[in-house]
């Protein structure tokens, strides 16, 4: 019984929680200090900025959204659940996302053509992708996929680190610039899916069902307990042993007066997790031919301990202690800005984060316009996650040294938010002295 709870709550854990992922908006707001953290060859305008705590929070779903689910009854004001329809939509594999981000502290310095920068963040980010086959299978049951293999196993990746970086920017000949930013990485806690195979089979003829398992969960700074005794635990610590280095590095040419191409590599780096750290692992095969329904209804009673040993007697659950090592998410990117005139902008930046040894791609387009030093704004579109509804926006404010921004890259979430599957946002204060440069 133990063993079939602990593999429920094992799976329960791994689907019911949502990794770091695009910051569009950065690009094309060269004015604000964290412009670094996607271009580190960026050259300030400002001898001095200071960066006072900023905070970017970000949710998305590539699977269906609630107008997908909820649908209007014609001739009512009724709705009704389209669970299948819902379904139906699915691909192969779907993916939910979170992401936070805390700048608590940034500081740039400008000297004539060198910029040096350095931040002090904590970021917390988490990604579950699960299949259409899990979906349907809880949906419609087995029956429907006799003669099938269904995979069910999700993939499960959160983390949470503090990162301190410092990093530098130079001319390189004429036209070029360089940057490198490097980063001390404290590791704070991490759930993550390291091997996974999950897959149930139908007989086509009498149902036999088989589950055959070859999954692992690592951990950090969180245990599960054992098989036998379920209790997960979670011990926070503001320090660890977790460390870990990562390294930005870009990019920039100029090649005219009104045209700027950058291109470079962000989160190249790795965390050694060794504090708590534990592997768990379910391996072996379930197999089930059916139970004698009738025989049980006539018995004076059932013995399901009987039933639930036969489905754990060649299954087996390990849980042991040993340090392990994640990579981060690394991203690649390339961009160009073209300013025409003082006031206006547009851009097009192309991305894309390497996730489980998978490319994910995304393209943004930008518009924006300049009222002195005083006021910036821009609009995008990006296509993301094989979709073209994404629409962005930002906003800059400035009153003597005092920068106000804002940034969304899901204005569209708010405009029509029955269909939504993004939101984001970030909200930030800035001190620039000196220099103001357009």
């Amino acid at each position: 019984m133990q063993h079939v709870r602990f593999v429920y709550i094992c799976c329960l854990l791994a689907g019911s929680v949502s990794t770091a992922w695009a910051q569009q908006s950065l690009w094309f707001m060269p004015r604000i200090l964290q412009a670094h953290q996607v271009n580190p060859a960026q050259l300030q305008d400002n001898t001095l900025t200071l960066s006072l705590p900023t905070a970017h929070v970000a949710a998305a779903h590539t699977g269906a959204s609630w107008q997908d689910i909820v649908r209007p009854v014609a001739g009512s004001d009724s709705f009704s659940l389209d669970i299948p329809g819902a379904i139906s939509q699915l691909r192969d594999l779907e993916h939910l996302r979170v992401s936070t981000r805390a700048d608590w502290l940034a500081v740039g310095i400008r000297v004539r053509n060198w910029q040096f920068h350095a931040a002090a963040s904590t970021r917390v980010s988490g990604k579950v992708s699960y299949t259409q086959d899990m979906a349907a299978l809880a949906w419609y049951g087995n029956a429907p996929f006799a003669g099938e293999t269904l995979d069910l196993a999700p993939d499960f990746q959160a983390t949470a680190f503090h990162e301190a970086g410092a990093g530098v920017s130079f001319p390189v000949l004429k036209i070029f610039r360089a940057g490198v930013r490097v980063k001390y990485l404290i590791g704070l806690a991490d759930i993550s899916v390291s091997r996974r195979s999950l897959t149930l089979a139908t007989g086509a003829e009498d149902y036999r069902l088989d589950l055959m398992a070859d999954y692992q969960l690592n951990t950090s700074m969180v245990s599960l307990g054992t098989a036998d005794d379920f209790a997960p635990a979670f011990s926070p610590a503001p320090l660890t042993r977790n460390r870990g280095l990562g390294a930005d590095i870009g990019i920039e040419a100029r090649p005219g007066k009104t045209l700027t191409l950058t291109a470079g590599v962000l989160d190249l780096g790795y965390i050694r997790w060794q504090d708590q750290a534990n592997q768990y692992h379910l391996r072996g095969t379930i197999s089930l031919q059916g139970l004698d329904a009738y025989a049980m209804v006539r018995a004076d009673s059932v013995r399901w301990d009987q039933y639930l040993d036969s489905l754990t007697r060649d299954i087996s659950i390990s849980a042991s202690a040993g340090a392990y090592t994640r990579a981060l998410p690394a991203r690649l990117y390339a961009s160009a800005l073209w300013k025409p005139v003082r006031f206006f902008q547009a851009g097009a930046l192309v991305q894309g984060e390497v996730y489980q040894g998978t490319w994910q791609p995304s393209l943004t387009v930008h518009a924006g316009f300049h009222a002195g030093k005083v006021l910036s704004a821009g609009l995008s579109w990006s296509y993301m996650d094989r979709r073209v509804d994404h629409l962005g926006a930002n906003l800059l404010l400035k009153a003597g040294p005092v920068v106000i921004f804002g940034a969304t890259d899901h204005l569209s979430s708010l405009i029509w938010p029955r269909s939504a599957r993004q939101v984001d946002a970030r909200l930030g204060l800035l001190l620039a002295i000196g220099g103001g440069r357009q």
